[in-house]
């Protein structure tokens, strides 16, 4: 006689176990408060309360775990659990308005921005170029091919002289203080070596820059930040500037 002996192995899978949080929720004056998110601390997804406030999640049993309990406009409630299996345990959470105040926020870029119409100029470039007439009013005049040789003025797109406005430090200089037809004529009205940055619209210009038709000269002046001076002489004008800082 022979006896056979057959072993089974069945598979034995861990069965998780679930336990259940549920309840309202309300705020500082005890009103019902609806659209809570409520998720288990270190997960992603969860559920919010429904329109009366009630919310009801399914969490793991015997082991502990939290729950967050979040709202815009209210502070962050954390609360702490550790249930049996099948247990279900009802609170009341209880939010309070949040009174963080936003830091102040600095947009800033540092990319220069493009405008049409607009031409950089650099000062420096004004003392050293080879015409009867210096200055940045010179280098314009290369920029924008006007022909008035021994003159300081310029004319832009056939416009008139006298329709090219001119700022410094934001501020307007009007026709009487700038050189006129047949007066003072090859004299320039800027120093070059007062001037930091120095911008020249041909076209298509700010509507803050006023109602002139043909173009925009605006300049700022840099700010001493210690004593210095400069000295130069050309065919038609000479300039000297001191510069420096009170105590």
């Amino acid at each position: 006689m022979v006896l056979f002996l057959f072993i089974c192995s069945l598979p034995v899978f861990a069965q998780k176990k679930y336990a259940w949080v549920s309840g309202k929720i309300i705020n500082d004056n005890e009103l019902i408060l609806p659209k809570v998110s409520v998720t288990i601390l270190g997960k992603t997804s969860g559920i919010t309360s429904n329109d009366s406030g009630y919310f009801r999640i399914k969490v793991p049993a015997d082991k502990a775990f939290a729950l967050v309990f979040s709202h815009t406009g209210y502070g962050e409630v954390q609360k702490n659990f550790y249930l049996s299996e099948a247990e279900e345990e009802k609170v009341t959470i209880r939010m309070e308005r949040g009174n963080k105040t936003l830091e102040t926020v600095v947009v800033s870029e540092d990319k220069e921005r493009t405008e049409t119409g607009l031409v950089k100029i650099n000062p420096k470039n004004a003392l050293a170029l080879p015409s009867t007439v210096g200055g940045v009013e010179g280098l314009i005049k290369i920029l924008v091919g006007s022909n008035n040789e021994l003159s300081s003025q310029y004319s832009v797109r056939g416009g008139n002289y006298d329709e090219n406005l001119i700022y410094i430090n934001d501020f307007e200089i009007f026709r009487p203080y700038l050189v006129s037809s047949g007066q003072q004529e090859g004299l320039s009205f800027i120093n070059p070596e007062l001037a930091k940055n120095v911008n020249f619209y041909n076209g298509g210009f700010q509507a803050k820059y006023g109602d002139k038709m043909s173009s925009v000269l605006d300049i700022q002046y840099k700010k001493p930040k210690k004593f210095g001076g400069s000295a130069y002489v050309g065919i038609l004008e000479q300039g000297l500037h001191l510069e420096g800082i009170t105590a």
